[in-house]
């Protein structure tokens, strides 16, 4: 009977690699990973700019006598002069988006100022024009002396015999960032650090004061690029509803020259005069490109290089922080319905950068169904207690959701297939069997037989990478780090968590370990110096129990060393920033 029934294990794994190859649809194919569009979107922001304006009115013989009275009225404006939207390009807070949304026109708003305060004083003597912003016609009658000091005033800084106006203005830019609350978390006073005063460019820079804001991933170049999606605000940001999306065709790849029959031109321009103008141009690659400005009677894309330049002028060097990579993995969880996995890593977003709009959100929808039919739990969800190499924007780089599928499909048919000839050796009497009554540990790779902790030997083909046994080399893709729990923190997936401390030291080789429960290993070593703690103690501390964890970090002689990080949040190669303080690595 065990013929038949290796051959039938044989011919399942068969099949699973079969799948896998040709494209037939798994579970594992069936994950939903977050869009472009949805990895963009927090780090959209409506900009607006005010034209703050004191003014002082001066009357002379303001009774209508012959005489010398002088009244003095004065009075602070900031009227609305432009909106648009923007990218924030750093978790610090720059900001880029269209100067025309910056550079605004300054005597507008001292039109305004004049106009309003002169009806307020005269009422019906001196109506608002249907522009507020413009210049009221002078009055017919040449005996009106209010229409004669209000045509005074519209030329700033003068008197006559009518009187006059006395005007200080200033341009004043706030940004509203996405979130839940702009009154808590938004209404931000922003500076204009590019273009300087009196210099002309295609780009503006902002800067406010914030930390762990999202930010896009910025695209080197728009060579290849032909359809795209332009996000914006028309209205304050809050929740989902309020990001508007519109898309556009280049007149082929790389022009940066919206087509001029496109179906959404209409949109578009419609776009640009509520709100949308500077907002970031997504491609299908989940990059920002630039964004997208009228000129002349084209659309035109203001692409990487201008934004390049105008950064490098300020010395701002592109980069995504913890919150974007936090919730990019909470996107996995929730969007595959496992909102018991999801809430907690939402929660962790809105620690990270609170008022955060689309977690607030999402995170209200993951509580109600926690628990509920609509709800898949835990199973298969992404961990997000650890970040990987955030220099290159993260998975979400040049289409990085779906390398994570090819990889994953791939590394799934390198287990199928090792494990198929596992299965085909055991009917022929050849391989190691596991012992009976064992399972192999979720946390063991395939590849490199290292040793099995517990056991007589390990699951051929599987190696525990927390070992870096292997030829005395560090398994791949492995940090040379010891583990060690984070202290004082409960762990956000509500399971018992294992972080990675990095240690500062470098202690000599140790050869010839013996692993654990195995034959020695010439060549292994510590790269870290640190000490392994398992259930809140040491390992020199603990009764290390053969087999254990503890035991084999005791067995190599582990010693405690210091961490780079504030907290304790587990880092990997070339990471920048602790996922739970948000604080940059040194």
């Amino acid at each position: 009977m065990r013929l038949p029934r290796l051959r039938l294990t044989a011919a399942v794994l068969a099949v699973g690699v079969s799948a896998l190859t040709l494209g037939i649809a798994t579970p594992a194919e069936a994950h939903k990973h977050p869009t472009p569009v949805e990895l963009i979107s927090p780090a959209v922001v409506r900009i607006m700019t005010y034209g703050k304006v004191s003014i002082s009115l001066i009357e002379h013989n303001f009774r209508g006598s012959t005489g010398n009275d002088i009244s003095l009225v004065q009075r602070s404006y900031q009227p609305l002069l432009a909106t648009g939207s923007g990218s924030v390009v750093n978790p610090s807070g720059t900001i880029v988006t269209s100067p025309s949304i910056t550079g605004v026109d300054l005597k507008r708003a001292a039109n305004f100022a004049v106009n309003k305060i002169f009806n307020e004083r005269y009422g019906d003597g001196a109506p608002m024009p249907a522009d507020p912003y413009s210049r009221a016609k002078p009055s017919a009658n040449t005996d009106d002396v209010v229409s004669k000091r209000l045509q005074r005033c519209y030329s700033g800084n003068t008197t006559d015999e009518t009187g006059g106006c006395v005007i200080f203005t200033q341009a004043v830019v706030t940004v509203q960032p996405f979130v839940a609350d702009q009154s808590k978390f938004g209404d931000l006073p922003a500076e204009v650090v590019y273009p300087t005063a009196g210099k002309k460019s295609d780009v503006a820079v902002l800067k406010v004061g914030a930390s762990s804001m999202p930010s896009v991933v910025m695209g080197s170049s728009a060579d290849e690029v032909e359809a795209v999606s332009s996000l914006g605000f028309t209205n304050t940001p809050s929740d989902e509803k309020s990001l508007k999306l519109t898309q556009a065709h280049f007149t082929k790849k790389g022009s940066g020259v919206v087509r001029p029959n496109d179906d959404y031109l209409a949109q578009l321009k419609t776009g640009f005069a509520s709100g949308m103008s500077g907002g970031p141009v997504v491609s299908e690659k989940g990059q920002v490109v630039g964004f997208l400005a009228q000129s002349g009677n084209d659309i035109k894309l203001v692409g990487p290089d201008a934004i390049s330049e105008a950064l490098a002028a300020v010395g701002v060097e592109p980069e995504r922080g913890p919150t974007d990579l936090v919730y990019e993995n909470a996107l996995h969880n929730y969007n595959n319905q496992l909102y018991t996995a999801a809430a907690p890593n939402l929660t962790q977003v809105l620690k990270l950068y609170p008022g955060h709009g689309l977690a607030t959100e999402k995170l209200a929808t993951a509580q109600q169904r926690k628990g509920t039919s609509a709800d898949k739990g835990t199973n298969g969800a992404t961990d997000t207690s650890g970040f990987g190499n955030t220099a290159d924007g993260g998975s979400s780089d040049s289409g990085g959701s779906t390398n994570i599928l090819l990889w994953g499909g791939l590394a799934a048919v390198v287990v199928l297939a090792v494990l198929l000839g596992v299965v085909l050796l055991r009917g022929r009497g050849k391989g190691t069997p596991v012992p009976d009554g064992s399972s192999p540990d979720p946390n063991l790779m395939p590849g490199y037989g290292a040793p099995y902790p517990g056991q007589a030997g390990p699951p051929p083909g599987w190696v525990d990478p927390r070992y870096q046994q292997y030829a005395g080399q560090p398994y791949p893709g492995v940090p040379a780090y010891s583990e060690t729990p984070f202290p004082g923190a409960p762990d956000p997936n509500s399971e018992a968590q294992t972080v990675l401390r990095y240690s500062p030291t470098n202690p000599p080789p140790v050869s010839g370990v013996p692993a654990v429960a195995g034959p020695s290993v010439p060549g292994a070593s510590n790269p870290s110096g640190a000490t392994a703690v398992i259930g809140g103690q040491s390992a020199e501390g603990a009764a290390a129990q053969p087999g254990s964890l503890a035991g084999a970090l005791a067995t190599h002689g582990e010693s405690a060393a210091g961490s780079c990080d504030q907290c304790g949040q587990p880092l990997q190669p070339g990471q920048q920033f602790c996922g739970y303080c948000g604080n940059r690595v040194h």
